[in-house]
């Protein structure tokens, strides 16, 4: 349960380039701190906050070590989480007439009244099953965030600082609006491949932009900032993928990029469009590197044998229970030597083809790895970022973006 509230000098929120600018941070002594608006039941008493006074947040804590908000009090506002005094939620109710409609126009299709079409009532199946199950998947992500216990730490501690108990929050030092005075350590610019130019310097006038390519199946949607830095005009992209129903910010492990006015970056960029690969933040000390298409990495290797030596015994017993599910009246017949035997060749069997799978896998990666450019210059420069960025002694951690 990685929760925790702490108490800050309260010096301003910084605003990131993002759609609406909700999106904002706060700089700590002991932590870097973001939060998003829109998850907050009335994001209007932001601006009832007042600089130079004490506040109290709880949060939960980030895999890059940073902390996510999801309250924060002043003494005499509350800020609170969208969902904290929602007693009931109405995608149960929706859900559930929508699979009575589904239940209905499904038996109206197979078994329709006298000579009536059949298609009206197929259209009504259909969208009552897609909303039943938009629904439900809301449920169940509210019905998970009610469960979780650091979600319920959180709403215990906003209570006790409701009533101005504020003896479980951390002091946190003071909180920093403006970026910290961090000198830039690592020297890139002899060691990067040729079609990279690196630039150093405050962003300056950033502007946000969304846009799409594709459609369909190969629709992609990327969110992007444009900002100038050392006399560059760059741009920083990265794909986002929303998934059905907005996901609740306790399940987040890492928050989005976030640029702001004046903050301290190293770019590394490509000399031709001028488009960001590498991006050191050195204001909030986040790296990001956008992740290459053609390159298979060891991360994604390592998934790969995951999947195939974890799922096979997990399919060798469902595939033994469902033997036994259907041959349960046959099993005093059943010859057990045979059985062990097809089993042990079905298991074999398996394995050979995983292997063959991960021995494309490797090869298709040797190859890129070897003949392509562009893949041998990423990850050249992923080695360079993972040695050479260095701020305050500690190796940052680099997030990769689609």
């Amino acid at each position: 349960m990685n929760t925790h509230t702490f108490k800050l000098h309260f010096t301003g929120f910084t605003t990131g380039e993002s759609k609406g600018l909700h999106y904002l941070r706060l700089i700590t002594d002991k932590g870097i701190f973001y939060t998003d608006k829109r998850y907050f039941q009335d994001c209007s008493l932001f601006a009832r906050l007042k600089k130079e006074s004490t506040i109290y947040v709880g949060a939960h804590q980030l895999k890059d070590g940073t902390f996510w908000i999801h309250w924060i009090t002043d003494g005499e506002i509350m800020l609170e989480p969208e969902h904290a005094k929602r007693r009931y939620h109405p995608s149960f109710l929706i859900a559930l007439i929508s699979i009575i409609i589904f239940t209905l126009s499904g038996f109206l299709t197979l078994h329709p009244p006298f000579d009536w079409p059949i298609f009206p009532f197929m259209i009504v199946a259909i969208l009552s099953f897609g909303l039943s199950f938009y629904q439900l998947v809301k449920l169940f992500f509210y019905i998970a965030l009610l469960r979780h216990k650091g979600m319920r730490d959180l709403k215990e501690k906003m209570e006790l600082a409701r009533r101005g108990e504020y003896g479980c929050c951390q002091d946190s030092g003071e909180a920093y609006s403006k970026q910290r005075d961090v000198q830039l350590q690592p020297s890139l610019i002899t060691s990067l491949p040729t079609r990279y130019a690196i630039a150093e310097g405050e962003v300056l006038h950033p502007e946000f932009s969304t846009w799409t390519t594709g459609s369909g199946k190969y629709r992609r949607d990327f969110h992007g900032i444009q900002f100038q830095c050392a006399g560059h005009k760059l741009l920083f992209k990265w794909q986002v993928s929303d998934f059905i129903v907005p996901i609740p910010a306790i399940f987040t492990r890492q928050c989005p990029p976030f640029l702001a006015e004046n903050d301290n970056v190293l770019a590394v960029y490509h000399k031709n469009s001028c488009q960001i690969d590498a991006l050191h933040n050195i204001t909030d000390d986040r790296v990001y590197l956008k992740r290459n298409n053609f390159c298979i990495t060891n991360g994604m290797k390592r998934a790969a044998y995951k999947f195939f030596y974890l799922a096979l015994p997990c399919i060798f017993l469902i595939v033994s229970t469902l033997i036994y599910y259907f041959d349960i009246e046959s099993l005093s017949q059943w010859d057990w030597l045979k059985y062990g035997d097809s089993m042990l060749d079905m298991v074999i069997l398996a394995f050979w083809c995983s292997n063959i799978i991960l021995v494309i896998i490797e090869v298709v990666s040797f190859i890129l790895n070897t003949f392509s450019p562009q893949v041998d210059d990423w990850l050249k420069l992923s080695k360079i970022l993972k040695q050479t960025i260095v701020t305050s002694g500690d190796v940052a951690k680099i997030q990769e973006l689609p």
